[in-house]
């Protein structure tokens, strides 16, 4: 082998190697979510929030919130046990793969996206309500059902949801809507609008352009809440699986808003 050949060859497997490490992180990030709706719920059972708990039911739940404080310690040992690995672009990996996840079937179905959404967002119903925000849903009438991934695109909503509570505080609301978004606006096809709006602080405009890329995050400050510049990237990237896009505005009484747009099928996308 030649040495410019044996460049190469090293060259791939680092960038395979450091796109594995993201995807590795992205899942850390997609567990971690659903475990703090888990861990959060279970505090108010224990609590009594719901109603009377007996004994049973109270060692049952100490058991529950045993089980995912260790998941999340394991997550955060595993935080800091990243390999080194050169930064090699990786690109075109992801794009290819991302095309491999939009034109194949595996994993879709058609769907009714407002029912979807509504399912998600109310698993942030009681955290919401422990920030004192007003998380509120909306959706078109007589909707068109989409063909996509529900794993995926109930990650996204997370995510997305997720986000804006995170950069929300008491008084502040979360408004997530889903509407239809005629072909030529911002798709050649037909599509759906999710939009999830905040009222909370909006994104540093030195940001807004950059703030799917991984590692950056909404706040320039030292006030930022906890997280990894992660989850934002994941999700321009579940939208892009899915042919389509995803942006984030600033609005002018105050916070942002994230829009998705997504064809209802993709499978009718003309072939180049």
């Amino acid at each position: 082998m030649s040495a410019g050949n044996s460049d190469l060859l090293v060259d791939s497997l680092h960038a395979q190697l450091r796109a594995l490490t993201e995807r590795r992180q992205a899942w850390e990030h997609e567990v971690r979510t659903p475990l703090g709706i888990i861990r959060s719920n279970a505090a108010n059972i224990r609590d009594g929030i719901d109603g009377p708990v007996s004994e049973d039911q109270a060692e049952s739940i100490a058991s529950v919130l045993a089980a995912v404080a260790q998941l999340e310690r394991l997550l955060e040992r595993d935080r800091y046990t990243k390999p080194n690995i050169p930064s090699i672009t990786t690109d075109q990996i992801e794009r290819r793969q991302g095309a491999r996840l939009a034109t194949g079937g595996a994993g879709r179905s058609q769907i009714q996206l407002g029912p979807l959404v509504r399912e998600v967002v109310a698993q942030f119903a009681v955290a919401a309500e422990q920030e004192g925000v007003r998380l509120s849903f909306s959706c078109s009438d007589g909707l068109p059902p989409i063909w996509l991934d529900r794993v995926k695109i109930t990650q996204l909503v997370s995510n997305l949801v997720g986000n804006a509570l995170k950069h929300s505080q008491s008084a502040d609301s979360v408004r997530v809507t889903v509407v239809a978004e005629p072909a030529g606006r911002v798709l050649t096809l037909d599509a759906l609008r999710l939009s999830v709006q905040d009222s909370g602080k909006g994104i540093p405009v030195e940001l807004l352009e950059r703030i799917f890329e991984r590692g950056v995050r909404g706040y320039s400050d030292r006030s930022a809440p906890p997280g990894r510049g992660i989850g934002l990237t994941v999700s321009r990237d579940l939208v892009a699986a899915h042919g389509g896009r995803l942006w984030a505005e600033n609005v002018g009484e105050g916070g942002a808003v994230f829009h998705a747009v997504l064809p209802v099928d993709l499978r009718s996308r003309p072939r180049r």
